[in-house]
């Protein structure tokens, strides 16, 4: 059999989207762990990657100035890109394109693999819309660790690669640039502010489609206002400026409520303006319940603060 040379990456959700960001750097330019990966798919040397981004996706392609096709039909797609090789993320519970992409490759013979991003809830990424379980031919995870969870579910090992979180290694070297500077001044930042950024999470809506979690993103910020006004956040002092970072998915205004508020030696906003990456550079410290942006911050040596412990304490006290 010919070694793949077409190869289409596709994803939906932004966690997802940034793994195959640093895939494509990884495939193009032949960087670690590249020859791992080339094994395992049998990857020709000479490759042309097509981009097919669904909802959130085409968002995190242009921020990082990479052209992408937006997603319509997977059958037209197939169709009209042809790929032999289709790389994939995957996406939570509330799409199940990734899953209906699998089978629809499987049925035309070509081959399919995932990369993960997460190694929470990694089962229920596997269900299509019918919550049968749907499983590409190959699987790449974080850690070792995660295996477990296919062999559970009946997966040989031979179909499971650890190979690491390929977009922390990715965003140690993205170089700081003009952009980090400009939110200074779109977010009206004075020079003796201290800018928290507070990174949502779509914690809430995810409730909403019963599943259960021990902290909400409005518990995480209640509790880091609190917190603020109080001046215990470690190593930074007042005037603070917290930045409210929506998550693509939440529901829109959801935290708007809190700009009616009165705060003491605070200022609040709610912005997305930048990639998220320049949110973390531009902060001296990332606060979050559950948001990607605290690995981000962390790959970057920027400093965190992880709410849900605090807030679990808090609780109990």
């Amino acid at each position: 059999m010919a070694k793949a040379g077409n190869i289409l990456l596709f994803s939906r959700d932004p966690g997802g989207t940034n793994q195959l960001v640093a895939l494509r750097d990884i495939l193009l330019n032949k960087k670690p762990p590249y020859q791992q990966i080339a094994e395992v798919l049998d990857i020709s040397e000479q490759i042309n990657i097509q981009i097919l981004a669904k909802d959130y996706a085409k968002d995190i392609w242009n921020n990082n100035s990479i052209s992408s096709c937006a997603y319509h039909s997977i059958e037209n797609h197939l169709d009209d890109l042809k790929p032999d090789l289709i790389l994939t993320a995957t996406s939570h519970m509330d799409d199940h394109s990734q899953e209906d992409m699998w089978e629809h490759a499987r049925q035309r013979g070509i081959k399919t693999a995932c990369f993960l991003d997460i190694s929470g809830n990694i089962a229920l990424r596997f269900q299509n819309a019918n919550g049968q379980y749907v499983f590409p031919d190959d699987i790449f995870l974080l850690s070792q660790d995660d295996c477990q969870v296919f062999i559970d579910l009946g997966l040989p090992q031979s179909r499971l690669h650890v190979i690491g979180d390929l977009y922390a290694d990715y965003i140690k070297n993205c170089s700081a640039d003009a952009d980090g500077l400009n939110l200074r001044a779109l977010w009206k930042i004075n020079p003796t502010d201290s800018v928290i950024l507070f990174a949502s999470d779509y914690i809430t809506e995810m409730m909403a489609e019963g599943m259960a979690f021990q902290v909400t993103e409005f518990e995480g910020l209640d509790l880091l206002l609190e917190l603020l006004q109080k001046d215990k956040i470690p190593d930074i002092t007042g005037p603070y400026r917290l930045i409210i970072r929506p998550h693509p998915k939440d529901k829109p205004g959801k935290y708007d409520h809190y700009l009616d508020r009165n705060f003491q030696n605070l200022s609040l906003i709610i912005s997305d303006q930048g990639t998220s990456l320049d949110a973390v550079k531009v902060a001296d410290v990332t606060a979050s319940v559950g948001s990607s942006l605290l690995n981000e911050a962390e790959v970057l040596g920027r400093a965190t603060l992880n709410l849900t412990p605090l807030c679990l304490d808090h609780k109990g006290s």
